[in-house]
C-alpha cells in the first residue's frame, strides 16, 4: 500500500478484523531495518491480536535525521485510521507498536501527536523501547555481558547518526524519558532482564 505516499504493507492472519489496525514500527536504531524484514513478527502480531497490522518503512538517519521519521509516522496513522486493507474506511480501533528505537518511534509520534491536539491511538505497545539516546543508564553496563545484540559503542554511533546536534539528544521527541506522559494513550512496555535497553524501558514505566 502506499500511505500518503509512504511505502506500506498490510498483514492479516486469518480472521483478522480489518476495522481493528495495529501501526508497527521496525527497529534498527533509526538507521537500518525495513519491514521486509518484520513480515514474521508483524504476522505473528496479527494472530495474536485479531488485528490488521500495517508495516511501514519510514525515513532513516544519516540520510533523514530527526524527525523525519516521526513525520513518517503522524502520516502513515492518520492514512491507517481512514483506510483498511480492503480500502477507504474508519478504523474502529487503532494501535501504534514497535521494537527498539520502533519502540521509541512509537512514544515520540505519539507525543507529537498529543501535543498538535491529533488523533492518539488507543494504545501503544513498546517492545525493548530505546527512549534515551544517550546510554546512561545502568543497564548498559550491567546487562553488557548477557545482550545478544546491543552494544554500548553501537547505540552511541546510532544515536550520533540520526540527531542534527548534540543538544537534540534531549529533546523529548529524540528521547520519550525526557516527555510528560499526561493524557498519553494506554501503554504496554515488554522488555526482557538481559536486555541494556532494560532500564529504558523501566524508567518510562515509572514516569508514565
Amino acid at each position: 500500500a502506499s500511505a500518503d505516499g509512504i511505502y506500506a504493507l498490510w498483514l492479516l492472519a486469518e480472521g483478522a478484523d480489518p476495522k481493528k489496525r495495529i501501526l508497527y514500527l521496525h527497529g534498527g536504531g533509526y538507521v537500518v531495518g525495513s519491514l521486509r524484514g518484520y513480515q514474521c513478527l508483524g504476522s505473528h502480531l496479527s494472530a495474536a491480536t485479531g488485528a490488521c497490522v500495517l508495516l511501514i518503512d519510514y525515513r532513516l538517519a544519516p540520510e533523514d535525521k530527526f524527525p523525519a521519521g516521526i513525520e513518517d509516522v503522524k502520516t502513515a496513522f492518520n492514512w491507517m485510521l481512514k483506510n483498511g486493507p480492503d480500502g477507504a474506511s474508519p478504523a474502529a480501533k487503532s494501535y501504534i507498536g514497535g521494537d527498539s528505537a520502533g519502540g521509541g518511534l512509537s512514544l515520540a509520534s505519539t507525543l507529537a501527536m498529543r501535543d498538535e491536539g491529533l488523533i492518539l491511538p488507543d494504545g501503544v505497545v513498546a517492545l525493548s523501547p530505546w527512549t534515551e539516546l544517550e546510554p546512561t543508564s545502568a543497564s548498559f553496563e550491567d546487562n553488557s555481558e548477557t545482550d545478544p545484540f546491543l552494544s554500548k559503542e553501537g547505540i552511541t554511533g546510532m544515536a550520533d547518526a540520526y540527531v542534527n546536534t548534540e543538544d537534540e539528544k534531549r529533546n523529548p521527541l529524540a528521547s520519550p524519558l525526557f516527555a510528560s506522559f499526561r493524557d498519553f494513550p494506554d501503554l504496554l512496555i515488554q522488555v526482557g532482564s538481559r536486555e541494556m535497553l532494560l532500564d529504558d524501558s523501566k524508567r518510562v514505566a515509572e514516569k508514565a
